[in-house]
């Protein structure tokens, strides 16, 4: 999928197990909620979204960095799109978009207020006989929240103060980095892999549905080998790549023996970006209303 945005720079998160964040004062909604993630397209996740009264389908992307709204539900909105947000895509491609203010965004019981969305027509990006979607659903739209996220269980639960405690003292901290840009509005997450004395940064993105991608530069630190890799030379489509299977690259202190995945090794902006068939391994609690924190536990497929 092509990228509306993505986080061009990292400020520091939550440190590693045995350091986790102080628990914030600020209650989250009470019970817990948990809120369905439907199957999209060619392994692309929605989520079902109420907009002025309405329900609409938005795509559900942690690696997005700000959510989006389509020109028609800005208008629906009484929004006459104005100002500008900047991001990158992974490529370093630049993308300005105008923006709304104070869209209220309800999903399952519980209404999500956003200071600033972009504005999009997400479905120009995506093959014209899919699904239309009216945005994208970014973390951004989860900001002073706790959520636990299980993409193999496909859901989305936004935790009360009570059961995200529970779920840390259940979890394993891991060592992560809360991303800001884009004058505040974008949120991404991004792990620590590979080694503590060398760790390799990854963008949490559950819109990347392949392989997962490994910058050239992290590639030595990680212990890929590119000399036994299928190497695709540059053209005039796509940048130059290296392809492998099966390799296993662990998260720093991760709790369990690391799993192999698919690697694509090409130019991006960040260290690596986990996809999909990483993140499926996975049930992450993640802490926003602290710096970013996440506590990870192995997931539970359907």
């Amino acid at each position: 999928m092509k990228r509306a945005f993505a986080i061009a720079s990292i400020t520091a998160g939550c440190a590693h197990p045995g350091a986790p964040c102080p628990e914030p004062a600020t209650p989250g909604p009470t019970p817990s909620m948990t809120i369905p993630l439907l199957d999209y397209r060619e392994g692309l996740l929605a989520i079902d979204v109420d907009v002025a009264d309405k329900t609409e389908r938005f795509l559900f992307d942690t690696g997005a960095g700000v959510t989006t709204v389509s020109p028609e539900i800005a208008h629906r909105l009484g929004c006459t799109p104005a100002g500008r947000v900047t991001g990158f895509r992974m490529s370093a491609e630049r993308l300005d978009l105008p923006t709304c203010r104070d869209v209220d965004l309800r999903l399952g019981a519980d209404s999500f207020r956003h200071e600033i969305v972009s504005v999009l027509d997400v479905g120009k990006l995506l093959p014209p006989d899919w699904p239309k979607v009216a945005g994208v659903i970014s973390l951004a739209t989860l900001e002073n929240r706790c959520v636990t996220l299980s993409l193999a269980e496909r859901t989305l639960t936004v935790e009360s103060t009570s059961t995200c405690a529970a779920k840390k003292r259940e979890a394993t901290a891991i060592r992560s980095r809360v991303a800001r840009t884009s004058g505040g509005a974008a949120i991404g997450l991004f792990v620590a892999m590979g080694t503590p004395k060398h760790p390799q940064w990854f963008l949490l993105d559950s819109g990347n549905v392949g392989a997962t991608i490994v910058a050239p530069h992290a590639a030595s630190f990680l212990n890929v080998d590119l000399a036994r890799a299928k190497h695709e030379p540059k053209s005039a489509e796509r940048p130059e790549s290296w392809q492998l299977s099966s390799v296993s690259i662990p998260m720093v202190h991760e709790p369990r023996a690391p799993f192999a995945v698919d690697i694509l090794v090409k130019d991006i902006i960040y260290d690596g970006a986990l996809g999909t068939a990483y993140m499926g391994h996975w049930r992450y609690t993640i802490d926003l209303r602290t710096n970013g924190g996440i506590w990870v536990t192995p997931s539970q497929p359907k």
